[in-house]
């Protein structure tokens, strides 16, 4: 659709089939069919679709917000995500700093103790998850300038 096929559309009914598209994202509980088990996605999901009809809206005069319809769905305010915990990264610094004190010079000792803090700070800064610190790799750091390389959720 282009934008003025699209104002010509009636805002009701696209807005009924924003929610039904939606809701095709549900997972539910078998036991409990009420329970969404995804609030969270779904929610990120409408708010993609609100804020490009926002887009609209400010670009192309579009009338109105249809996916205004979706209320959010209530969520955990606690998250579900697995950290490092600070013994964990105190035990990492001290296992780095063995292994650089045995096999380096003095010089890029201390470059790459730099580099070491640098990605430490990072990590606790990030909220990086285990899975993402795990799949970190040489590739992923630039030594010319402090720089880490990461994918996360």
């Amino acid at each position: 659709m282009t934008v003025d096929d699209l104002q010509s559309y009636p805002i009701a009914q696209l807005s009924h089939q924003i929610l039904a598209r939606v809701k095709t994202h549900y997972k539910t509980d078998l036991h409990h069919p009420d329970k969404i088990l995804n609030a969270s996605t779904v929610n990120r999901k409408a708010y993609a679709v609100s804020s490009w009809f926002e887009y609209l809206m400010a670009v192309y005069q579009y009338p109105k917000n249809p996916a205004k319809i979706f209320t959010p769905l209530k969520t955990s305010k606690q998250s579900s995500t697995e950290s490092l915990t600070k013994l964990e990264y105190v035990k990492l610094l001290h296992y780095q700093k063995d292994i650089y004190t045995t096999t380096l010079s003095d010089q890029s000792l201390n470059t790459i103790k730099q580099l070491r803090d640098y990605l430490m700070l990072s990590m606790m800064c990030m909220s990086l998850r285990r899975n993402e610190v795990a799949k970190l790799t040489r590739e992923s750091l630039n030594h010319t300038t402090p720089h880490i390389s990461v994918y996360q959720k």
